[in-house]
C-alpha cells in the first residue's frame, strides 16, 4: 500500500473510533465494552430491553417432561455435586462464577450461570431403569419433536370429467374386433419389422423400393450441386411395413414432409377427401336403387401422379439398407451418388418427379389429376362434396366417390360399372414383372369390411 493511500485513510479516520460500533435503533451500542464517546448505561439498557430482565423469585419453573427431584429449597446448589449424570457437557467448570462473563468498564452486574438441564438431554420423567441416570446422547443434539407422517400410497379418486369419459370409453359392454386392433397396431418402422418378420419385411421393402424406381419417380442427386436454399429443404425419408388381414407384408416409403410447414400454408398444401356424410347417403341410395357397387383401390395412387411443376418437386435423403435396395435395383443410375456421413452410413439424394406418401402437396397432386380424369369421361362433380362425381349413363346415374385412392363406384347397370373399371384399369393400372401395381377390385352383395 502506498504512502498517499495510507495518508487519505488517516485523513478519512480523523475523529473516527478505533473500532467500529455497531448501535440500535435508539443509538446505544451493541455489545459488552462501553465506548467512550456514548453515554451508555448497561443497568438501564438491560432493564429495557425484552427478555433481559428476569423477576426475582424463589420458585422453580416447571419444564415439562423433565422429573423433579425433591431438594432442600436452602441448599445453595440445586444439583448435588455427588450425583454423576453420566453426560460430559464439553465444559470445563470454572472455579468462580465470575469467570464466566467479562467485566464492563462502567457497570457491575451479576453474572448469569447456566445450568444444564435435563430436557435439552433427551431425557424423559422416569429416568432409566430407575438408577437416576440420564440417558446417554451426544452433546449438543436434541430430539425433533415434529410428528412424521407416514407415507401413503396414492389412491386415484376415480372422480371427474376425464374419468367418465375414459369410463365411458372402457366400458365392458364394448367388444373390440381383434382384426381391427391388429391392423392399426402392426405397422411397424422398417429396423423393427426386420427384427420381427426378417425375410418377409425385406422382400416387402425391395418390392416398394423396386416399384418406384420403375415408375421412374427418383433422379439422383449431388448433394455439392445443390442451391443453399434446396439444401434447407431436403426431407428425410422413413419406411414403414405392416402385415395385412390375408397375411401379406406391405412396405411403404414415405418422406417426412413435417418441415414443410415451414414455407407451405394449409391452403396451397389441402386436399379435399370423401366426408363420412356422403358415402352413408350414396350408399342409402345405392340400397333404395339396387345398383351394381364396386370398391377399387388403385395402386400407387400418389406415384403415378407426374410433378410437372420443378418448384413442387422435393428432394429426400435415403440411409442405411434401403440405399442398398435401390442400388441392387439399378447400380448404374445410383451407384456414382452413393456417399456416407460421419457415422459411416450409407447416403443417397433423389430429387422426386412423382408425389410421394408423406409430402404436404402429394394428396393435392393427385385429387387435380384424378379430377381430371373424371372430367374427360364427362363426370360432374357435386356441389356439396368435390370428392363425389356423378353421370348420367343409359338414363341412370353413374355415382363415384373417392378418398385418395379408395373409389366407390355405382350404377343400375352391371355392364356400366364394368366399363367405369375398364377405364380406369388403363389409365391407372401397371403390372411389373413382380406382379405388383395391379388394380384390386372388390365386387359382389357381401363384402367384408371393418367396422
Amino acid at each position: 500500500m502506498t504512502d498517499a493511500v495510507i495518508a487519505r485513510i488517516e485523513l478519512l479516520a480523523v475523529g473516527q473510533p478505533s473500532h467500529p460500533v455497531f448501535t440500535d435503533r435508539q443509538g446505544r451500542p451493541i455489545g459488552d465494552v462501553a465506548m467512550e464517546h456514548f453515554d451508555y448505561d448497561s443497568h438501564e439498557a438491560d432493564d429495557n430491553m425484552p427478555g433481559v430482565h428476569l423477576p426475582d423469585t424463589d420458585e422453580s419453573a416447571e419444564i415439562p417432561g423433565v422429573g423433579t427431584i425433591d431438594q432442600d429449597p436452602t441448599a445453595d446448589d440445586p444439583i448435588d455435586d455427588d450425583v454423576d449424570v453420566g453426560v460430559d457437557f464439553g465444559i470445563d467448570e470454572p472455579q468462580d462464577a465470575a469467570e464466566l462473563v467479562q467485566p464492563d468498564n462502567d457497570a457491575t452486574e451479576q453474572p448469569v450461570v447456566f445450568e444444564p438441564v435435563a430436557a435439552e438431554l433427551g431425557a424423559t420423567e422416569s429416568l432409566v431403569g430407575g438408577t437416576g441416570e440420564v440417558p446417554s446422547a451426544p452433546a449438543g443434539v436434541r430430539r425433533s419433536t415434529r410428528e412424521r407422517k407416514q407415507v401413503k400410497n396414492y389412491e386415484p379418486s376415480m372422480t371427474g370429467k376425464k374419468y367418465s369419459f375414459a369410463a365411458m370409453m372402457l366400458d365392458r359392454s364394448y367388444q373390440h374386433d381383434a382384426e381391427v386392433a391388429y391392423a392399426f397396431m402392426q405397422q411397424l418402422s422398417l429396423k423393427a419389422a426386420l427384427k420381427q418378420w426378417g425375410t418377409d419385411a425385406q422382400d416387402a421393402g425391395v418390392k416398394e423400393v423396386s416399384q418406384l424406381h420403375w415408375r421412374d419417380t427418383f433422379v439422383p442427386k449431388n448433394y455439392s450441386d445443390l442451391t443453399d436454399e434446396a439444401k434447407k429443404k431436403v426431407l428425410e425419408s422413413h419406411m414403414f411395413v405392416v402385415k395385412k388381414r390375408d397375411g401379406k407384408t406391405k412396405a411403404r416409403m414415405v418422406a417426412g414432409g413435417n418441415t414443410q410447414r415451414e414455407y407451405l400454408t394449409k391452403e396451397d398444401a389441402s386436399s379435399p377427401t370423401v366426408s363420412t356424410q356422403a358415402v352413408l347417403l350414396t350408399s342409402i341410395v345405392d340400397a333404395h336403387e339396387r345398383r351394381d357397387v364396386a370398391v377399387i383401390d388403385i395402386p400407387n395412387a400418389f406415384i403415378q401422379t407426374r410433378v410437372d411443376n420443378p418448384k413442387d418437386r422435393v428432394i429426400i435423403r435415403m440411409r442405411g439398407v434401403v440405399v442398398d435396395w435401390l442400388v441392387k435395383a439399378a447400380p448404374e443410375v445410383y451407384r456414382p451418388f452413393v456417399t456416407n456421413d460421419k457415422k459411416g452410413n450409407k447416403v443417397l439424394l433423389v430429387e422426386c418427379w412423382n408425389a410421394i406418401y408423406g409430402t404436404m402437396i402429394a394428396g393435392l397432386l393427385y385429387y387435380r389429376k384424378f379430377s381430371e380424369s373424371l372430367a374427360e369421361q364427362g363426370y360432374v362433380a357435386n356441389a356439396y362434396d368435390p370428392c363425389v362425381w356423378n353421370k348420367m349413363i343409359k338414363g341412370k346415374q353413374s355415382t363415384i366417390c373417392f378418398h385418395v385412392d379408395d373409389c366407390k363406384i355405382s350404377h343400375k347397370s352391371v355392364k356400366v360399372n364394368d366399363d367405369t373399371i375398364s377405364w380406369l384399369s388403363r389409365d391407372y393400372e401397371s403390372i411389373f414383372t413382380d406382379g405388383s401395381g395391379e388394380m384390386k377390385v372388390a365386387r359382389g352383395k357381401v363384402n367384408k369390411t371393418l367396422e
